[in-house]
């Protein structure tokens, strides 16, 4: 499907572990690996859950990117 539509496709160097990890292991496993140009893996909810609870995620996204 990439080619037929012309898109590259990509992989993150870096995986937050997110779905099942707290905030303050999710920041501090990423900014412990992260270094230029890599790309970090999160996620927009845990699991397959209806209404899944995305705190952590998002604390942990501005616990990295405060710097």
């Amino acid at each position: 499907m990439q080619r037929r539509l012309g898109l590259q496709g990509v992989m993150w160097s870096i995986i937050g572990r997110d779905w099942k990890l707290p905030a303050a292991e999710i920041a501090a496993t990423v900014l412990s690996r992260v270094k230029a140009g890599d790309i970090i893996c999160l996620h927009d909810g845990r699991g397959t859950l209806e209404n899944p609870d995305i705190a952590e995620s998002v604390e942990a996204v501005r616990r990295i990117f405060r710097r």
